[in-house]
């Protein structure tokens, strides 16, 4: 019994039309957040798929409470790597830039969840494709 799932091409088509593809730095001491966001609206990208790169200083991660209905957030001085991010930009959200992220500590210990502002760049670089 074949169980693959099968998908149209014309279906991936009309879901998800690639646009413009950006790949660029964030400076040096800047917040990725803002910068992200701040990128996209110069562009004038309405809805993009990111990837990050780099290392920062401190780091700023959250994640939401269902029970509180708040995002709880917690600051990490110190220096950090992405082993992965990605997210989206949604222009029009109250947050539009939804980042999602696995930081690893220059003692190997890994923190994870939702970045938030403040988390500045040393060494950022990220990857946008812009999408319908």
């Amino acid at each position: 019994m074949d169980t693959a799932i099968k998908i149209q091409p014309q279906a991936l088509e009309n879901s998800a039309r690639a646009g413009r593809i950006f790949s660029e730095a964030i400076p040096r001491g800047s917040d990725v957040v803002e910068s992200l966001s701040r990128f996209a609206l110069e562009k004038g990208v309405e809805k993009a798929l990111v990837w990050v790169f780099g290392t920062v200083s401190p780091a700023t991660v959250g994640v939401w409470d269902p029970v509180q209905e708040v995002s709880v957030t917690e600051r990490y001085e110190g220096f950090f790597e992405f082993v992965s991010a990605s997210g989206r930009i949604v222009q029009g959200d109250s947050s539009p830039v939804h980042l999602a992220a696995t930081l690893a500590g220059c003692d190997l210990k890994i923190v994870a969840g939702k970045i938030f502002s403040p988390t500045r760049s040393l060494t950022v670089r990220f990857d946008m494709m812009e999408i319908a």
